[in-house]
Order: structure tokens, then sequence, then C-alpha cells
């Protein structure tokens, strides 16, 4: 017998009743919390943790008070603590006519949304019961014209909303550890108030 092999029975040997039963205890338990855990790991990141139900149309102005902005926002609602949480907006399509279909735009490539009060973070921590929202698109109170809250906004979005119109906005919300959400979002100031915007939220993101 090898002699590690020797130590290793010797040193069982010299193990009370007890010690021998709370070794094989742990033994036989730790794999299984292990794995337990690998378990509850992969069952959440696929289980959504968050939900966006509602939105609203919040109205402010600028620190000097001289203009003022209608933004559309998204109420984002969690269940528990949820870490590098995220909104992007996946891809921007303008509606042919009254009720045609939608014709893609140019914004057609993944940009990180602001949060309410956060311009400048694109990733956050969520609380629950907190009442964060998450911009998706803002209006001027002189020009009507819709303008999506981004992070970094893009050239080309000034040729894709340099006209009145009904928008469609399809976004990706994620956080670490769960499933992501997906919202489309349809906006329009057409002979309506530039603080009174037509908004229509649904689940998942419709075919183009």
């Amino acid at each position: 017998m090898p002699e590690i092999l020797r130590r290793i029975v010797d040193l069982w040997n010299k193990l009370s009743t007890a010690e021998k039963f709370f070794s094989g205890f742990l033994a036989f338990v730790v794999p299984l919390l292990t794995q337990g855990a690998t378990v509850i790991g992969f069952i959440r990141k696929r289980l959504p943790a968050f939900r966006i139900t509602s939105w609203d149309v919040f109205v402010t102005s600028t620190i000097d008070g001289r203009e003022r902005f209608a933004y559309v926002q998204l109420l984002v609602d969690c269940k528990r603590t949820l870490k590098n949480c995220r909104g992007r907006l996946l891809r921007v399509y303008k509606r042919h006519g009254a009720e045609g279909k939608w014709n893609p735009t140019a914004m057609n490539q993944p940009l990180d949304l602001e949060w309410s009060y956060r311009p400048n973070l694109p990733e956050i921590t969520l609380e629950p019961n907190a009442g964060q929202r998450l911009n998706v698109c803002k209006s001027h109170e002189r020009l009507i014209l819709l303008t999506p809250t981004l992070v970094m906004y893009p050239a080309v979005a000034r040729s894709v909303f340099d006209s009145t119109g009904v928008f469609r906005f399809d976004i990706k919300v994620t956080a670490d550890d769960c499933k992501p959400v997906d919202v489309s979002v349809r906006v329009s100031i057409d002979g309506r108030r530039w603080d009174d915007p037509f908004v229509e939220l649904a689940q998942g993101h419709p075919d183009g």
C-alpha cells in the first residue's frame, strides 16, 4: 500500500464513531449543496425576475426653466435586487400610413437607453419597489418631434426622427442571473399636445 494511503487509513482508524459519521455526512452533503447551488443558478437565469407592464409620461424642465420636455418612461418592477440592469433600444420602426406595415429605419443596432435621473449610467442596480423608470424617448414643447433618450446619440438618429409619425421602439431589458424582458413601445405625437403623446406598450417584439 502506498505511504499516503496508509496514513489516510491510520487517520481514519483513529477517528471516533461520531467523527467518522460527521466526515461521511460532509462527504455526502457538500457535493449535493454544490450541485443544488448550480441548479438554482441555472433556474434563476431562466426565470423572469422583473416585469414591465406600465408606462408614464413625465414632464420636466431644464435647470434654468427655459425648456420643457415630456419623457415617455417604462416602469420597471423587480422581485429581488438585480445588478447590472440595462435597457437597450434594439431597433426603431416607423409605420407607413394609418394602418400600414412597420418599415425598418436606420436605427437598427443596439443602443443603451437612459435610466430616469441617471443619464450617464447605462447599467444600474435595480431594487424591489423602488419605482425605477427607463426613459424611451422625449418630446420638446416647441419642437414637435420625438427624440430617443440614449446614453450615446448617433448621428443617424437625426434623419430618422426629423419628421413626425408613429414610431415603434423594440427594447430589451437585461440583468445578471435572470431572464431578459422584451417589450415594444409605440409612440406618436401626431395631432396631440407635445406633453400628451399616444403611447402603447406590448410584450415581446412583433415581426416587422
